[in-house]
């Protein structure tokens, strides 16, 4: 089964089903929004899964305590999962987190 969700230019939005056109509570039942794990504003509609995550700022599970409230006190908030593993937000907070670290994308956009 696929889902589709298409915003139209006027400002509408279509919902469907394999093709066929259903109504916003089809499609709801039909694809739950997803749970995400920790607390705070860490979901971005835009995104399917939710934060981004990235593994290069792993930190040790020992370590994660820790890497928060370093995050918060540089000004990057940033919620460490229970591995160690941070979750992004979007572009400018990676940007910021990394910059943080003294760490940069070499593989980034314009922007990055």
């Amino acid at each position: 089964m696929a889902g589709q969700i298409r915003y139209l230019q006027h400002g509408g939005v279509e919902y469907y089903i394999d093709g066929k056109k259903v109504t916003k509570e089809e499609h709801d039942a039909a694809f739950p929004p997803k749970e995400l794990g920790g607390s705070g504003p860490y979901a971005n509609p835009l995104w399917a899964g939710g934060a981004w995550v990235s593994d290069a700022l792993m930190v040790h599970p020992s370590q994660r305590q820790e890497a928060i409230e370093w995050s918060k006190k540089v000004g990057v908030p940033t919620h460490y999962r229970e591995d160690g593993t941070p979750e992004v937000l979007d572009r400018n907070h990676r940007k910021q987190l990394l910059k943080a670290h003294g760490m940069h994308d070499n593989r980034g956009g314009y922007g990055d």
